[in-house]
C-alpha cells in the first residue's frame, strides 16, 4: 500500500505505517518534497517554489507514475494470461 503525499509527514505516518507493517501490511510513503526541505523554506522566492512544486510539478509527476503503474500492470496481466 502506497501513500502519496505532496510533502513528507513524519509523525502520523510513521506510526501509521508502523501499525500496518505489524499486521503484515506492506505500506510506504511516496512523497514528492521531503519535510527537510519542506522546512527550509524560509525566503519568499523559497517558498513560492515550493508552492509551484506542490500545487503544480506533484500533480503531474503523481499522475505520470499512476499512468505508468498501470501500464506495467496491464503488461504483466496480459503475459501472465497468455
Amino acid at each position: 500500500m502506497d501513500f502519496w503525499t505532496s510533502t513528507e509527514y513524519s509523525g502520523f505516518m510513521v506510526g501509521l505505517i508502523r501499525e500496518l507493517r505489524e499486521r503484515d501490511i506492506e505500506a510506504r510513503q511516496r512523497y514528492h518534497i521531503s519535510e527537510a526541505t519542506y522546512r527550509a523554506a524560509r525566503s519568499t522566492p523559497a517558498r513560492l517554489f515550493l508552492r509551484f512544486r506542490q500545487y503544480v510539478a506533484y500533480p503531474i509527476q503523481l499522475c505520470a507514475m499512476l499512468t505508468m503503474d498501470r501500464i506495467r500492470w496491464s503488461c504483466r496481466v496480459r503475459l501472465t494470461a497468455q
